[in-house]
């Protein structure tokens, strides 16, 4: 890979990196510099208990689609 591309896709993508106590963030840019990092504490779940079992379903193929992502299937 060419560094010209690698400096292209730097410069479009964010990254973020969730560890059991930090979450790491890069955000999109060509520049040279430290990865944020924050510190989770004790909730390391980013999801409320309603949203954790709406994910579970879907991720396990749960059938409907919740109207807010319809227009994603367009």
């Amino acid at each position: 890979m060419s560094r010209r591309t690698i400096t292209a896709v730097r410069k479009r993508t964010h990254l973020v990196v969730n560890t059991n106590k930090n979450l790491y963030v890069r955000p999109a840019n060509d520049n040279k510099q430290p990865v944020i990092r924050i510190l989770l504490s004790d909730k390391a779940d980013f999801l409320v208990e309603e949203s954790r079992l709406k994910y579970d379903f879907y991720r396990k193929g749960g059938a409907a689609v919740p109207n807010e992502v319809q227009w994603e299937l367009l």
